[in-house]
């Protein structure tokens, strides 16, 4: 700014202000400032009467107990899920004689003497078992995964400052 005598004086907000430039712009702390400063300058329009109330929320961390225990049930229906499916669908190719089919083409692609049997494979006992199987390993492995991401993720919301949510009701 200049006076009337032609000396050149800072603003008061210039004053002890570091410069913003693209170059020295680049700290992660100073993004994430000027993300909030951004984020509050949009938040701060007047409400409309009548309209749905609109919040915005930062989800900074996610708990990881937490993240165990809603992963461990999630993965205790899927496992359910998958057993019922599998018996629905061993049920439906049994009745439509599927596996009888399947043993007569392989049994035409050898010869007399040696005999193939692949119905030992399709028993409704080793499917189950072996969906059963799956299933356990499954809910170990979802859990596990679960909290694994949420470390990662809480890692990662330490240095960038984590996800804005914009929440309404309805």
């Amino acid at each position: 700014m200049t006076s009337t005598t032609g000396v050149s004086t800072p603003r008061a907000d210039e004053v002890g202000a570091p410069a913003r430039s693209v170059a020295g712009a680049i700290g992660i702390g100073k993004l994430k400032g000027l993300a909030s400063e951004k984020m509050k300058a949009n938040d701060a329009k007047a409400p409309v009467p009548g309209a749905p109330r609109r919040v915005r929320v930062l989800l900074s961390r996610i708990d990881p107990w937490s993240t165990l225990k809603i992963g461990f049930l999630a993965s205790i229906a899927i496992g359910i899920m998958n057993v019922v499916a599998v018996w629905v669908l061993w049920t439906a190719l049994n009745d439509m004689a599927t596996f009888g089919t399947i043993q007569q083409w392989v049994s035409k692609l050898f010869p007399p003497d040696q005999q193939v049997s692949i119905l030992q494979f399709f028993n409704l006992t080793k499917v189950m078992s072996a969906t059963v199987l799956i299933a356990v390993v499954n809910v170990v492995l979802i859990s596990g995964l679960s909290v694994i991401a949420a470390f990662i993720y809480n890692m990662i919301a330490r240095v960038v400052g984590g996800v804005y949510l914009t929440l309404t009701d309805d």
